[in-house]
């Protein structure tokens, strides 16, 4: 395995530094301190530099925030401090390919030029085999963040960067946070927590020889033509887990693709069709509905409303939902024209 060294440099270098002020930026456009470091970004660029250099950053304290996210309560752990953020972005930006080349090709999570539409197109290509797709093994792992094992984590980084500068600031980052296993709030732990789980991918794919093996985060999909062995694979994987200090929540489902449809990615996969996931669906009308209302009594449409518009017709792009598209955005076309 290839080792990476010599990364400290490139990672204090200015024009690093700027590019992770730029891309530390693009969701905290309206914090205070983003406005000014965008105004006016080479004193910040300097002073981390500095920081850098001397070796004398040390990450900010932690502060906890609980809320109530898709059915569940998450504690997120953050820090208010941008420059931390944009630290975390200069030691990705340089040392996290060395972390990605790891990764197989069916990890879609948090990974550059991936995401949701790609392993939509990836299960897609795979239900055209209905064979070896009959049967669909859902599961996901029990408290991911808050489970990872901090030095074993640390070991893994350690497998494959060897800059003994750069594993003092991953150092910083892994173990100063409250409590056991990574934060949420923080822009790394997505990096680090797809990579805490390559190597059991790679087991997976590899030795297990699992041909329709998906994940995303700690969300797996197992495809199958037998239903015995998809269970045989969910016991063999919840013991692998253990070595990893993870557990599989017990709502494990073993059931024909077909019949319930794999609901995954914020779609349902069948064979023969894709529909847009139940709550998405009742969004983007909730959505159209909205923007008709301010249509009709004169309230002008925010630039919210319309991004977020823009963002559902996207989904339904990828999804067999024309009938359900005609319906709504025609509606809402024809109040459009009304109004204009």
């Amino acid at each position: 395995m290839k080792r990476y060294g010599n990364l400290y440099s490139k990672i204090c270098d200015r024009d690093n530094i700027r590019l992770a002020i730029k891309n530390a930026s693009r969701d905290h456009a309206k914090d205070p301190a983003v406005i000014r470091m965008r105004e006016n970004p080479e004193p910040y660029v300097e002073a981390i530099h500095e920081m850098l250099v001397t070796k004398s950053f040390h990450q900010s304290r932690y502060h906890t925030k609980t809320i109530y996210e898709r059915g569940k309560y998450r504690t997120l752990n953050y820090t208010r401090t941008f420059p931390d953020r944009v630290v975390q972005h200069c030691l990705l930006q340089v040392a996290g390919h060395a972390l990605m080349e790891t990764y197989i090709t069916d990890s879609y999570a948090s990974i550059p030029h991936k995401g949701l539409h790609r392993g939509c197109k990836r299960v897609k290509e795979w239900l055209n085999d209905e064979n070896g797709t009959q049967y669909c093994l859902k599961m996901d792992v029990r408290h991911y963040y808050d489970s990872v094992d901090k030095d074993l984590l640390f070991q893994m980084v350690e497998h494959k960067i060897k800059c003994k500068d750069a594993l003092a600031l991953f150092a910083q980052f892994i173990y100063y946070a409250p409590g056991t296993g990574i934060p949420i709030g923080n822009y790394l732990s997505q990096f680090l927590s797809n990579y805490y789980l390559s190597e059991f991918d790679h087991y997976c794919k590899e030795k297990l020889s699992i041909k329709y093996y998906i994940r995303y985060m700690d969300d797996i999909v197992i495809f199958g033509y037998n239903k015995s062995i998809l269970n045989n694979i969910r016991i063999i994987i919840q013991n692998k887990l253990k070595q990893y200090g993870l557990t599989l929540k017990q709502n494990y489902q073993i059931f024909p693709t077909d019949s319930r449809g794999v609901d995954f990615l914020g779609f349902v996969f069948r064979h023969s069709y894709t529909k847009m996931r139940k709550r998405v669906k009742l969004s983007y009308i909730k959505s159209v509905n909205k923007m008709i209302y301010n249509i009709k009594h004169h309230i002008q449409l925010t630039t919210h409303m319309i991004l977020s518009h823009t963002s559902y017709v996207g989904i339904i792009g990828w999804s067999d939902s024309k009938n359900l598209y005609k319906k709504y955005d025609h509606k809402l076309e024809g109040y459009i024209i009304e109004a204009y």
